[in-house]
């Protein structure tokens, strides 16, 4: 069985006993997925899991990898594929994977941080040159999110060495300036960087709703 695990800010302050677990009892709960499964290359285990983003590297090696790997083996998986979106995800994602290579499960890390990944040491790493957010493929863009699936699932079957790095030959454009331009606040006006700061300050609102309801600080 194959857990895939993606990160995302939105979980930064959870505690490791409430490590998301999502089930994932139908293939539409990993879309990428779908060909892999139905031709048996892989199957899917129970529950997807949201793993803590946290910028303590200690949290995350003493509490919530560990509570990952316990939560693993009760569901007896056999390979794990994680999919980190910002930076810190790529460094939470990493040590994680790290973790639970010593246990004993192989993993491999589509990675847009490819500086990040590899500082940290994860075990297999499958990088497309695409913006953050975007590791598993481009959106909307059924193709490239299979080929990151097949190219993540032959690294785990191939590898020849730890801390292997496959670069994938999806890209974001074939025009790098794409580079100098995505996120980049000293090429947007004044009136976008209010929008946006206002919008993400609603979208920490919100986080911090849902955490004071699962009783968390």
């Amino acid at each position: 069985m194959i857990c895939v695990f993606p990160t995302s800010p939105m979980t930064a302050r959870t505690t490791a006993p409430t490590i998301r677990k999502a089930g994932c009892r139908s293939r539409r709960c990993a879309r990428p997925s779908q060909r892999a499964f139905a031709e048996g290359r892989a199957l899917p285990a129970p529950r997807l899991y949201g793993f803590p983003t946290n910028r303590s590297q200690a949290r995350t090696i003493d509490i919530d990898a560990p509570a990952l790997v316990a939560m693993m083996k009760d569901d007896g998986v056999d390979a794990a594929v994680f999919v980190p979106n910002c930076p810190v995800c790529h460094q939470c994602a990493a040590l994680a994977a790290r973790a639970v290579e010593a246990a004993g499960v192989p993993t491999v890390m589509m990675a847009a941080a490819k500086d990040i990944a590899e500082h940290v040491g994860a075990p297999r790493v499958v990088f497309s040159d695409v913006p953050l957010g975007m590791a598993a493929g481009r959106a909307h863009d059924r193709d490239a999110q299979a080929l990151t699936l097949e190219l993540a699932l032959r690294l785990l079957e191939t590898a020849p060495a730890p801390r292997v790095t496959l670069s994938s030959p999806c890209r974001f454009s074939d025009d790098p300036a794409w580079k100098g331009d995505y996120m980049n606040v000293a090429r947007l006006p004044p009136e976008e960087i209010a929008r946006r700061r206002a919008e993400n300050d609603a979208q920490k609102a919100v986080a911090a709703q849902l955490r004071e309801g699962l009783g968390q600080n």
